[in-house]
């Protein structure tokens, strides 16, 4: 009987040391507004939520979740194990962490300054660094459907995955593929004079750009673009129609409000229901002003620059968590530079050719000929960059809709009617 009681004695004894030892290296301290501390391990903190796993007295642990509203602050502290050094020496506590951003720029046109492998290299390394938050700088006019699409599958897998948030601020513009990519972020900013929407998809081909619903094959294309953006509003928080009302002008769309004041979006004309209001009529596009996109919960706030959206996001310290995001971009920013440059002198060599063969009368053969073959060289050279550089291809298209094989082959049945007109004489 009298060793079960030592036993017993002996366990209580190791419990309080242990309870001691954990209150020594207990590394966080999360103190609410009330007054309320706790101690424990920060796991992760937003704008929202602050998730915090609480050491009790006795050791045991419990993940619990606060609202950031009712957070004071959190102090991390270095864990640390007692010291066995001198007496009287004490662990230094770490100071407290600042937060970082990382900042990708969506600038310029999809498929040219703007690329899914780009991206996708920047979100790789943020994957690595874990900062903060992701900012997508954008300021762009639209662009290429298949770099849109791809860009926009990778943040939403991204914020169903990863535990870092993104978040949109619109500097300027967000039109088309940039508006839809914008969607895709689960919280928008944007800057005052601002603008966002306007996504009508569009072909451009035989010298005319028409809509892409205007064919049977087009507008099944556009369907499925029209369920992807719905697909990735809907998973970032947003309502899906307005990703379909910004591509599909058909789309009329009515909101309301609820007893908390938020918009409820619903198709449809208002006329004859109470407390309804027009959004967008038919035949239009939804495009929307930051006044308007807060108006319907689709946007946060209005920020006037980067600095300014670190204190809406209630972060201080704010600072950048790493460079590299922005200066690949602008690498690959100088990449394309000196391409399309070689892109814009040959298409201005293939148009000055042009106007000497126009120039040229019958009887100077000599000169319609030489123009000729100085117009195919500078379209092979376009061929070949277009095979080697994806926004070359993309300028290719849009400058000669037809493709180059026509322009080649035009050239070469000139050059033939020449040789054969030599041959007759």
């Amino acid at each position: 009987m009298r060793s079960a009681k030592q036993f017993i004695g002996q366990t209580c004894i190791a419990i309080a040391c242990a309870a001691l030892l954990l209150s020594s290296v207990r590394a966080d301290t999360l103190r609410m507004h009330d007054g309320t501390t706790y101690q424990g391990k920060l796991i992760d903190q937003n704008d929202r939520l602050v998730t915090f796993e609480v050491v009790s007295e006795f050791g045991s642990k419990k993940r619990r979740m606060f609202l950031a509203t009712k957070v004071a602050d959190v102090q991390l502290k270095k864990l640390s194990q007692p010291s066995t050094g001198s007496k009287g020496s004490t662990p230094k506590p770490k100071s407290a962490g600042t937060p970082g951003y990382y900042m990708i720029p969506i600038k310029g046109r999809f498929g040219l300054e703007i690329k899914a492998s780009v991206i996708a290299k920047c979100l790789d390394h943020a994957r690595k660094i874990k900062p903060d938050v992701i900012v997508l700088h954008i300021n762009s006019g639209g662009g290429e459907v298949r770099q849109m699409l791809a860009i926009m599958e990778m943040l939403t897998h991204w914020q169903a995955n990863e535990s870092t948030p993104i978040v949109a601020f619109i500097e300027k513009q967000a039109f088309s593929a940039a508006a839809l990519t914008a969607l895709s972020a689960k919280q928008i900013y944007m800057a005052p004079g601002s603008a966002m929407g306007a996504a009508l998809i569009i072909r451009v081909g035989d010298g005319k750009v028409t809509s892409l619903d205007s064919t049977r094959e087009g507008a099944r294309y556009s369907a499925m673009i029209r369920s992807k953006a719905r697909i990735a509003a809907a998973a970032a928080g947003h309502h899906p129609l307005i990703a379909d009302a910004m591509i599909h002008p058909e789309l009329e769309l009515s909101y309301t409000r609820n007893k908390s004041g938020r918009a409820l979006i619903e198709p449809g004309s208002p006329a004859g229901r109470d407390g309804f209001m027009r959004l967008i009529e038919k035949d239009k596009l939804l495009s929307l002003t930051p006044s308007e996109a807060i108006d319907i919960n689709i946007v946060e706030g209005t920020v006037a620059n980067i600095d300014a959206l670190g204190v809406a996001l209630g972060k201080s310290g704010w600072k950048p968590a790493s460079r590299f995001g922005e200066l690949t971009v602008r690498k690959h920013e100088r990449s394309i530079a000196k391409s399309v440059a070689d892109y814009t002198k040959a298409v201005k060599n293939i148009r000055i050719n042009m106007n000497k063969f126009r120039r040229a009368g019958k009887d100077e053969l000599y000169a319609m000929e030489r123009s000729i073959v100085s117009t195919r060289l500078s379209l092979i050279r376009l061929q070949r960059l277009s095979k080697e550089q994806d926004h070359v291809a993309v300028l290719t298209r849009r400058d000669f809709p037809d493709g180059l094989d026509k322009w080649i082959e035009s050239c070469n049945n000139v050059l033939r009617k020449i040789k054969d007109y030599r041959r007759s004489k």
